[in-house]
Parts: C-alpha cells; sequence; structure tokens
C-alpha cells in the first residue's frame, strides 16, 4: 500500500511533467513561428526587386551568351511588377 502511493505520485508527476514539457514546445512553436515569419524578408519585397532588376540589367549590359534568356526574365520581372 505505501510503494502504491509512490508509484502514483511519481506516475502523477512524470505525466504532469510530460504535459508541461509539451505545452512548453506548442507554446514555443505557436510564438516563434508568427515571429520568424515576420522577421524573414518577403520574396517580392521591392527593395530585392529592385536589386534583382539592377543586377539583371548590369548582366544584360555585359553580354555574354546568357543575355537573351536574362533579357527575357528581366521582361517577366518587369510583368510580374507592372499593376494589373
Amino acid at each position: 500500500m505505501l510503494l502504491g502511493w509512490a508509484a502514483a505520485l511519481g506516475l502523477g508527476a512524470a505525466f504532469i511533467a510530460w504535459w508541461k514539457a509539451v505545452a512548453l514546445v506548442v507554446g514555443a512553436f505557436i510564438v516563434l513561428v508568427p515571429v520568424i515569419g515576420s522577421l524573414t524578408p518577403r520574396a517580392m519585397a521591392p527593395h530585392y526587386v529592385a536589386q534583382i532588376r539592377a543586377d539583371l540589367q548590369r548582366r544584360v549590359a555585359q553580354g555574354g551568351a546568357d543575355a537573351p534568356q536574362l533579357r527575357r526574365v528581366l521582361t517577366h520581372l518587369d510583368q510580374l511588377g507592372a499593376p494589373p
């Protein structure tokens, strides 16, 4: 009987500790995912598009074998940025 109480308390403490750990992980996930998402730059942010466009224009101006493909990418990028 005496050992039964100790075992019950031990199992209860383990159960509570397990749920605390689960709650901490879920809470951290719920908090950190939006924070990380808000800190991550968006793919089509205007300054990134401007940098990509400037790089493409520079590489097209330099010429080279891939200049026609880069010019086509640049026109597609301009079409994506155009208002609907």
